[in-house]
């Protein structure tokens, strides 16, 4: 039997009401895709080997030592076992010809107990939702900085025409021991665009365009004085202002 055939039956029997476990002395292709139980018969019993699980952790799922295939069907009955799609990986040392070999399995279907997935599942919605968070958080950072870097490209090259009105020097925005235009900001500017006049040989910082409120340090109002921050917004400015304490200008552009 195939995993698709082994599905389709399965679900064929579900739609009539019918419960399947899928009993087999070997370890099939199927198993852990369906609702399945490898056996073996020691002495006169039947014993359960593989396809039954127990949680010992978040996403660590081991198998139990074997047991009688009665004890099972007496859960089963008893609604003391449950099939579930675990969302972990799980190994296992199966035998293969003389020796074994190390097989896992994504995802596995397993018969669990229902406190223990119940466990699992609690653990898995809290994970989930940390995990969307998490996720919004970055996407929230991204557009962030997609927006900074376009306000950035936008004032750049205004604020370099304001330094070159201004002073009557060649300017230029961005680091002059960089490459580029408008090479990527940096920590040492509070990831704002630099931009620097030269004067007499010696580049000289005129103004820094947009930078971040959050990476300003105390060091900006020492390094900084004399140099216009320029913004592109009137709550942007007051955000400087403050982080800045008044001792630099900024100037909305």
């Amino acid at each position: 039997m195939t995993v698709d055939d082994g599905k389709a039956r399965t679900d064929r029997y579900a739609e009539s009401g019918v419960e399947t476990v899928w009993v087999t002395p070997k370890v099939p292709s199927w198993f852990f895709e369906i609702p399945g139980l490898q056996v073996s018969e020691d002495s006169d019993a039947l014993s359960v080997h593989r396809g039954c699980l127990s949680r010992r952790g978040f996403h660590n799922w081991q198998r139990p030592d074997p047991f009688e295939f009665s004890r099972f069907v007496r859960a089963l009955a008893s609604s003391k076992l449950t099939v579930q799609t675990l969302r972990c990986w799980h190994s296992e040392e199966l035998p293969y010809g003389q020796s074994t070999t190390l097989r896992s399995f994504t995802n596995p279907v397993a018969w669990v107990k229902p406190a223990e997935w119940e466990t699992e599942a609690t653990a898995q919605a809290k994970s989930d939702a940390e995990d969307e968070r998490e996720e919004r958080q970055r996407e929230l950072h991204a557009q962030r900085v997609r927006d900074l870097n376009e306000r950035q490209q936008r004032l750049a090259p205004l604020v370099v025409q304001a330094a070159e009105r201004a002073t009557g020097w060649v300017a230029r925005a961005g680091d002059p021991r960089a490459r580029g235009d408008i090479p990527a900001s940096s920590r040492t500017y509070a990831f704002g665009v630099p931009v620097f006049v030269q004067t007499n040989g010696t580049d000289q910082l005129w103004a820094v365009v947009c930078p971040v409120e959050s990476r300003i340090g105390s060091w900006a109002r020492h390094k900084w004085k004399g140099v216009t921050v320029f913004v592109d917004s009137e709550a942007e400015r007051r955000r400087l202002v403050t982080a800045l304490h008044d001792e630099v200008r900024v100037q909305l552009l």
